[in-house]
């Protein structure tokens, strides 16, 4: 830390608040169980957003189970309707029906002779 000053006097600082990043001497800094601050009041917000951190963490593996379960949910509904040419398949089950071609060893049906 050569260099860095306290602004409350003229010693050199020995750590850095770990929330604001201030330079602060051994004799100003605030020690607690998640290291060194300037003050309490970045020790508590410190301590305040770690706490919102883990809460948030913990609730987003379950709101990517949820979203999975929905998306399965819309695509089942989606095939059964689609089964039962219902839903948005439904135009697109008439415009795919294609007559079947005759077999292959079978002769073709012969053009009605014309008059």
């Amino acid at each position: 830390m050569a260099g860095d000053w306290v602004v409350c006097h003229d010693k050199e600082a020995t750590h850095r608040c770990i929330q604001c990043h201030k330079p602060v001497c051994d004799d100003c800094s605030f020690k607690d169980d998640q290291g060194v601050f300037c003050g309490r009041d970045c020790a508590g917000a410190h301590r305040s957003y770690g706490e919102a951190d883990a809460r948030h963490k913990k609730s987003g593996g379950k709101r990517v189970v949820l979203l999975i379960l929905v998306i399965a949910a819309v695509l089942v509904c989606l095939v059964v309707l689609g089964k039962q040419g219902k839903g948005p398949f439904k135009s697109l089950q008439k415009e795919a029906a294609v007559e079947e071609p005759a077999p292959m060893n079978e002769p073709a049906p012969a053009d009605e002779p014309m008059e």
